[in-house]
């Protein structure tokens, strides 16, 4: 639930968007989570040692592909 969209916080719908596995991403420590379903592109952050990333595209109609990249790559 971190950097989730604050106008969804503590709403019904949060379980539709997102799953906290805080947990699971510090016990297995992957070197990426890439994420994504709550339609909006943030600055990547990390959960101790994983790298969290995202490019979302949304929904295009509302607005919601603001800093969607079509050339994102890992190295």
């Amino acid at each position: 639930m971190r950097n989730y969209p604050p106008e969804y916080l503590g709403t019904l719908l949060n379980e539709a968007f997102a799953t906290d596995l805080d947990g699971l991403i510090e016990q297995l420590s992957p070197d990426y989570w890439i994420y994504g379903h709550h339609h909006r592109n943030i600055e990547g952050f990390k959960i101790v040692n994983t790298n969290m990333l995202t490019n979302q595209l949304g929904y295009v109609h509302h607005g919601e592909a603001i800093n969607f990249s079509t050339n994102k790559s890992i190295d």
